[in-house]
């Protein structure tokens, strides 16, 4: 691959990180305002630690305060360009 190929492609994958990171905390953040934990993370939280486990209510006041941290990992194998020949 050439040198300006693997540049491109380094930018495309943090821009891309980027924006998952951006569209998911924003999905936590609408979550967290409603009280609603549609991706399970008071399940996971039982799961890791489920002696410290207070119940559902004390997860209804914890979880709008609950710090989150989105760690997205992209690996894109290729970039494909095309160039259009047409009629001028």
């Amino acid at each position: 691959m050439q040198q300006a190929n693997k540049t491109e492609l380094k930018e495309l994958t943090n821009q891309v990180k980027k924006e998952i990171e951006a569209y998911v905390n924003m999905s936590i953040d609408q979550c967290k305002a409603t009280d609603t934990d549609i991706f399970g993370i008071g399940q996971e939280a039982y799961r890791f630690s489920h002696r410290d486990w207070s119940g559902d209510p004390e997860w209804n006041r914890v979880f709008p305060k609950l710090r989150t941290n989105v760690d997205v990992d992209v690996k894109l194998n290729f970039l494909q360009s095309y160039t259009y020949i047409g009629r001028g």
